[in-house]
């Protein structure tokens, strides 16, 4: 209730703030002028997004203070993506904001797979093995997954510094928005009269509280990032070894045309019968030397749950095949694969796949029902097809028949 003792151009303010509070309790969208206004004001975070990824940070190696470079590579360039490249491009997931779908599109290898990572001389740490082009012991693993690691914990930052702007700026865009409403209610003779700038208002809306829960969302995900992944892997690096981290790794003979980084998650039921819901990083590296490495790395609490995940399915080429096509799927969305290799899909199969790619339910102990590397696929259908010989009925004939059955050329 507004005392009836103050200043009368002032409760006068007051009354009409209060209709406009309550209008927009009711509509939360009387605060939009228009629905071009609601998309412009998206596009403009969107923008601003963008730009904000392209700006050095601070170095992320632990106690440096210099700058990053703008573009610090997650995965090699030479020594990784121009392997796939063709005509120096590549084919990745990418979030469309005028459709709200992520579609795949084609883009150049220099800025592809790219953060604001590192300084200079910690850009180094990496040089030996992209110039060699091939990952010869345990330390150039140690560092190649400790900076995918570092892209996902400068990754989760960025989007929790986005989100807290976006709170910051949404707030002061709703306060301005019922302002203008106010001195509108008032009428222009009164409003060239009335300071509202003292006026804010403290209910939370479901805008707000949206961001909010997010927010807490977000930090909860980069203090779990830091505490399993960043510490540890930090100080792995520092030691050269691999003590604190558990690192699998595979080389298969023969170039599997993608180059892949990031989080992904799977259950795991030990021998007593508890599950376990374990998180880990997975590394996709096709080689200039015709070699493609596949790692996967987590906390070493869960060893045996990750060395039995990737022993089952490193057992032949086309389990491991299964095993990328699940990561792409329902694990990271970091992803690069020859242009060619993504328009030799059936357009209908393509688009079954980025929807079933937006089913978070699943994970990455889900097999894909889609097969991406078709031409492949059908070499390794081939051996299989010659070892499973006349038994349909044998493993090698069933899976040789549910694996024909999802190419998708």
């Amino acid at each position: 209730k507004i005392p009836s003792s103050l200043d009368p151009e002032v409760r006068r303010a007051l009354i009409a703030f209060n209709k406009v509070v309550d209008k927009y309790q009711k509509d939360q969208q009387v605060i939009f002028a228009d629905k071009s206004e609601t998309l412009r004001r998206g596009y403009a975070a969107d923008s601003r997004r963008v730009r904000a990824w392209r700006t050095s940070r601070k170095c992320i190696f632990s106690g440096c203070t210099r700058d990053s470079v703008p573009k610090s590579h997650t995965l090699p360039k030479v020594a990784c993506l121009d392997v796939i490249a063709e005509a120096g491009h590549v084919a990745t997931p990418e979030y469309n904001p005028k459709t709200g779908r992520v579609e795949v599109v084609v883009t150049g290898v220099r800025g592809a797979s790219v953060f604001p990572g590192f300084c200079p001389e910690h850009e180094a740490l990496f040089a030996a093995f992209e110039r060699s082009g091939s990952m010869s012991d345990e330390r150039d693993f140690v560092l190649q997954m400790y900076r995918a690691i570092c892209r996902e914990t400068v990754l989760k930052q960025f989007e929790l510094d986005n989100i807290e702007h976006h709170r910051r700026d949404y707030l002061r865009f709703r306060d301005s928005k019922l302002k203008e409403l106010t001195l509108a209610e008032l009428g222009p003779e009164t409003a060239r009269s009335v300071n509202l700038s003292g006026l804010t208002m403290k209910w939370s809306d479901w805008r707000y509280r949206k961001i909010c829960d997010e927010i807490r969302a977000l930090k909860a995900q980069l203090q779990f990032l830091k505490r399993d992944f960043f510490d540890p892997a930090t100080k792995d690096v520092r030691e050269g070894r691999k003590r604190r981290m558990s690192i699998a790794a595979y080389s298969l003979n023969s170039t599997i045309p993608v180059a892949l980084s990031g989080l992904g998650g799977f259950g795991w039921r030990d021998a007593t019968g508890r599950n376990h819901r374990v998180f880990a990083i997975l590394c996709v590296l096709p080689m200039p030397t015709g070699a493609t490495y596949i790692a996967i790395t987590g906390p070493k609490r869960h060893e045996l749950a990750i060395e039995s995940y990737f022993a089952h399915y490193t057992q032949i080429p086309i389990l491991m095949l299964n095993m990328i096509e699940s990561w792409m799927s329902y694990g990271t969305d970091h992803w690069f694969v020859s242009p060619s290799v993504w328009t030799a899909i059936r357009i209908d199969a393509r688009e079954a796949f980025m929807q079933d790619y937006t089913d978070t339910s699943k994970n990455v102990g889900d097999e894909c029902p889609h097969t991406i590397f078709n031409q492949l696929k059908r070499r390794m259908l081939a051996r299989l097809g010659e070892a499973a010989g006349e038994t349909e009925k044998s493993p090698a004939g069933m899976l040789l028949r549910r694996e024909l059955s999802k190419l998708s050329d």
